[in-house]
């Protein structure tokens, strides 16, 4: 009965040190931390590039359509982050948040575009892109909002629809303003 025992014991004892590995060192995990940080650097290097649209052939001989010089702008901006300047037709501060909300909810779930949405002013709300090439598609559906002035890109402003009735707004509160000076 001893004599089982004894061998498996002895046997626990030259195996058990052959299977263990020593441990590593400072400069082995410093080697290690560095292979997959550059690894990681190429998985996003791969990424970006993939994403990139490529060059857009321009041919000075031919007439340029609007649609081709938008395409042009937005290849230049893929794959960089980007911020567009929304002017709104609101009452308050609050307004301009509830549509800063509802329109981030309406560019994310139905359009794909991922834009961060700030406002900073009562009647000015800041998109934030990660890829600008997604901002000519920011700028058409914003500009399908009722409530949008003006959308402002690369300081190029594009009047929305309600760009008439906030000119007739501010028309009457500069001149309440003048009346209250006199």
């Amino acid at each position: 009965m001893l004599r089982p025992a004894l061998l498996l014991c002895l046997l626990a004892a030259v195996l058990v040190p052959s299977s263990c590995k020593k441990p590593r060192t400072a400069a082995e995990w410093n080697e290690l931390s560095k292979k997959a940080e550059e690894r990681m650097q190429e998985e996003e290097e791969e990424e970006r590039r993939s994403k990139d649209p490529g060059p857009i052939s321009f041919d000075p001989s031919q007439p340029m359509d609007p649609a081709s010089v938008q395409r042009m702008m937005a290849g230049s901006k893929a794959g960089k982050p980007a911020m567009m300047f929304v002017t709104v037709l609101t009452d308050s501060r609050k307004e301009t948040d509830e549509l800063a909300a509802s329109s981030r909810s309406i560019l994310k779930d139905a359009n794909g575009v991922q834009a961060q949405a700030y406002v900073i002013e009562d009647d000015k709300i800041l998109y934030s892109l990660e890829d600008g090439a997604q901002g000519l598609k920011l700028k058409d559906v914003l500009l399908t909002l009722p409530q949008v002035v003006e959308f402002e890109w690369d300081q190029q402003k594009t009047p929305g629809p309600a760009k008439a009735e906030y000119d007739r707004k501010m028309a009457a509160k500069k001149a309440e303003d003048g009346k209250d000076e006199v």
